[in-house]
């Protein structure tokens, strides 16, 4: 049996699927590689403009989150007067944040926050190493 066809190219033999659509695609059409796979054109077209809308980090929301939580859970008794029942609602709130905080930053180290590295493929050049074979 022989070699399934492209998808946009039916007489050409396809030489990897998109890792994103899993399109056939014959050597023309694998136009991207992003982290080393394939993509085609239109999938990485998609990519490549989510990547270049400005993002705010999980880092930066935690932080956000984290201090408006545990600025209100001391204001709010501080305002009725209820200090002493304040402290341990304040304390817990620190530590949940500290918590959360720091699993962001877990993920951050082992590269899940990471930009995807986006390339364009030009025809004819080596396909990427973890390009998958259909």
């Amino acid at each position: 049996m022989g070699a399934d066809p492209c998808a946009n190219h039916p007489e050409a033999a396809a030489l990897a699927l998109c890792r994103r659509c899993r399109t056939s695609l014959c050597d023309p059409c694998c136009t991207f590689t992003v982290n080393d796979d394939v993509w085609c054109e239109p999938c990485g077209r998609t990519l490549e403009e989510e990547e270049a809308k400005p993002r705010f980090t999980q880092a930066r929301v935690v932080l956000a989150v984290g201090l408006t939580i545990a600025t209100l859970t001391w204001i709010v008794p501080m305002r009725t007067m209820e200090t002493k029942n304040a402290f341990p609602l304040y304390v817990l709130s620190l530590f949940a944040y500290v918590v959360v905080a720091v699993l962001a930053s877990r993920r951050a180290e082992r590269g899940e926050l990471r930009r995807p590295e986006i390339a364009r493929r030009p025809p004819g050049s080596p396909m990427p190493r973890n390009a998958v074979r259909p």
